[in-house]
């Protein structure tokens, strides 16, 4: 379990590059007291036990609650995009997947129709489903109306920080005092959604912080209601995306904007740099 988390926490995923960073590299030899497991058995491992991997980073942070490095007062919450393990050229669109899907059902009625006469009523390895027409019409009637991508469904295509597109996964993290206290991850690309999901793991698993500190990604109303409601001292600045200049009336001869409400607003000042100040 070690090595697997020290290999995760180094990008390392491939059993195969894990089994040989065991013969190869000092720090996993330590890890693993030399013993070097084949790449069979940390894939087998890692199906097996992989589900308790959770409960044991739990476990980390209380012992870590224990020790007061963790306290569950200020805590921040954001957000990182992670490529997913899939190619943006792979995300088809529906009709264009359908056009695939119906070729495939015609070549499996192609072949249905030679193999009921080699096999007769005798049983094969082919899909039951596939050899009658309502079966190959129910399994059309299955493709979702949506884009999708073929070689990760569940990933979605969003903008990353470069500006770039691809399919990603948006993972969300809750720390204090540089420790991951809990994670989570979702296909969107919007973060205000992700914040009540975000804490209500974190408050199954140990507590609800007393204080909570994120960007203004995180701004909605459900988000403000529900940190009041839960007690929790949420520091998250209001989203404002700036005053709109038709809402005002501008006197070219005074220099003068008046609102809606006759309020005037003059001129101050020119924002410049400070005397001394760099570039």
């Amino acid at each position: 379990m070690t090595v697997l988390v020290y290999a995760y926490m180094n990008g390392i995923f491939s059993s195969r590059k894990i089994a040989k960073s065991l013969r190869q590299d000092l720090a996993f030899m330590y890890l693993a007291g030399k013993e070097t497991p084949d790449f069979r058995t940390l894939a087998r491992f890692r199906k097996e036990k992989g589900s308790h991997l959770e409960s044991i980073l739990a476990e980390v942070i209380r012992k870590a609650h224990e020790l007061g490095l963790v306290s569950f007062g200020v805590c921040s919450l954001d957000g990182t995009k992670i490529y997913a393990n899939a190619s943006k050229e792979k995300n088809i669109d529906k009709n264009d997947l359908r056009d695939k899907v119906r070729g495939l059902m015609e070549k499996a009625e192609n072949v249905d129709a030679k193999e009921d006469k080699l096999y007769e009523k005798n049983e094969d390895d082919q899909d039951p489903e596939l050899k009658t027409k309502a079966g190959r019409k129910r399994r059309k009637g299955e493709i979702k109306a949506k884009k999708i991508n073929t070689t990760d469904p569940d990933s979605k295509l969003m903008q990353m920080k470069r500006k770039d597109y691809a399919n990603e996964y948006n993972v969300q993290s809750i720390s204090e005092n540089g420790i991951i206290l809990s994670s989570s991850i979702f296909n969107t690309s919007a973060d205000q959604n992700t914040l009540i999901p975000t804490i209500k793991k974190l408050q199954s698993g140990h507590q609800t912080p007393e204080k909570i500190l994120a960007d203004k990604g995180y701004s909605t109303q459900n988000n403000y209601s529900f940190c009041e409601e839960q007690g929790i001292d949420a520091y998250i600045p209001i989203c404002y995306s700036g005053a709109d200049s038709g809402d005002y009336t501008y006197n070219k001869k005074k220099d003068v904007y008046t609102d809606q409400n006759g309020r005037a607003f003059f001129f101050k000042q020119h924002s410049g740099k400070l005397p001394g100040a760099g570039p």
